[in-house]
């Protein structure tokens, strides 16, 4: 499990008492409380006060560093589980470390999807845009749970492809305004039960949730549905293909943390961003909703997203007054039609970080929308 240097500033209202549990330890008290009125859940009209975080470690991949040590990680824990479409190979590989076959064709590039799972538990991500005869390096199963209780699981178990794999934590933050103690993430490779072409329909299940028929989490009694609630899981591919600069790297870093104002995060890289043209950024997270059910509300559906080398200079990616794409980030569209409540979003653009930098900052204003942050992988080629 990686763990993170996190620095958080986390300033609410008066009115607002925030808990925050560091790995592995009890939870003191139940949950975020608040005085406010929620008008719907997954919501807050009062925004929360700016907040900023500074995530100093992250991972960081390019063709020299995967060659150099050609092996993932492999977290399953059951090698003996089957699955009609799962090849020979991955089900009888050695679990701990997976082989990459080197030399690479080309540098390294990312692709993203996800699904939402709530009361559900289970559910289909639909991967594509791999390029034919593309290598994948990495392969990242993320999700997010809302949770009850006094302690936070540091791994949980769930089944992908029909073979169980263990997360380890990612993160834990406060519920994003739904009843429960505390938001968790996992995370585990799954890189040796990827189909052969990597672009596939990947099926994940079992994951935790107290109801299991896909009922709206609004409209629905029981509302809200008891804990466990399980949010979603996105899916991200680190490749090589002969088509990406030998140059290109790909970066990711968890963030996990709750908000519904402003959240601002700084990321180390570690290294300095190498000379590019294209800039590909995926930012994925539960929670995004319109509003509730169908039914819009302006101020969940007028969030923005930045992106630049720090804070003072950043440009507008995302969501209204965006030249780019005035879409919102976390409208929960891994779920659609229903706005389930799980995102994975990816944007590509110019040069909006200069070459040699060593940090870059993402900003989103969230203006009620109760949202969590899981991860951010930022590409460059």
């Amino acid at each position: 499990m990686r763990r993170l240097n996190v620095r958080r500033a986390f300033s609410l209202a008066a009115t607002v008492l925030f808990v925050w549990a560091i790995a592995g330890q009890p939870f003191t008290t139940s949950q975020l409380v608040s005085a406010q009125t929620q008008d719907k859940l997954g919501t807050n009209s009062t925004r929360s006060a700016d907040q900023e975080i500074t995530i100093e470690k992250g991972d960081s991949f390019d063709k020299d560093s995967v060659e150099k040590d050609p092996f993932a990680p492999d977290d399953r824990t059951d090698t003996t589980a089957s699955a009609a479409n799962i090849t020979e190979a991955a089900t009888t590989a050695t679990p701990g470390l997976c082989p990459i076959a080197v030399p690479l064709p080309g540098g390294l590039d990312h692709v993203a999807n996800g699904v939402a799972t709530r009361n559900t538990g289970y559910g289909t991500i639909r991967l594509r845009g791999v390029p034919p005869g593309a290598v994948a390096v990495r392969a990242t199963l993320y999700w997010g749970e809302i949770l009850s209780g006094v302690a936070v699981p540091l791994t949980q178990t769930i089944t992908f492809r029909g073979v169980n794999v263990t997360g380890n934590l990612l993160g834990t933050t406060a519920p994003p305004c739904w009843p429960g103690s505390f938001f968790v993430a996992y995370s585990a490779s799954v890189i040796a039960l990827l189909n052969p072409g990597i672009n596939a329909d990947y099926l994940v299940s079992n994951l935790p949730s107290s109801l299991t028929d896909g009922r709206d989490p609004w409209l629905t009694a029981p509302v809200p549905a008891p804990t466990p609630l399980s949010e979603g899981a996105s899916l991200v591919i680190i490749y090589s293909h002969a088509s990406v600069p030998v140059t290109a790297r790909v970066f990711t870093h968890p963030v996990v943390q709750m908000s519904f104002g402003a959240l601002t995060v700084n990321h180390a890289l570690g290294v300095g961003l190498p000379a590019y043209t294209t800039l590909k950024h995926t930012r994925l997270g539960s929670d995004g909703q319109v509003g509730f059910s169908t039914f819009p509300l302006l101020f969940a559906t007028n969030e923005r997203t930045y992106i630049g080398p720090n804070p003072l200079a950043l440009t507008q990616i995302k969501g209204p007054g965006s030249p780019f794409n005035g879409n919102t980030d976390w409208d929960g569209n891994d779920g659609v039609p229903l706005n389930q409540l799980h995102d994975t979003q990816t944007s590509s653009a110019g040069v909006l970080i200069p070459a040699g930098s060593f940090a870059y900052t993402v900003r989103y204003i969230f203006n009620g929308d109760c949202i969590v942050p899981i991860v951010h992988v930022l590409g460059v080629k």
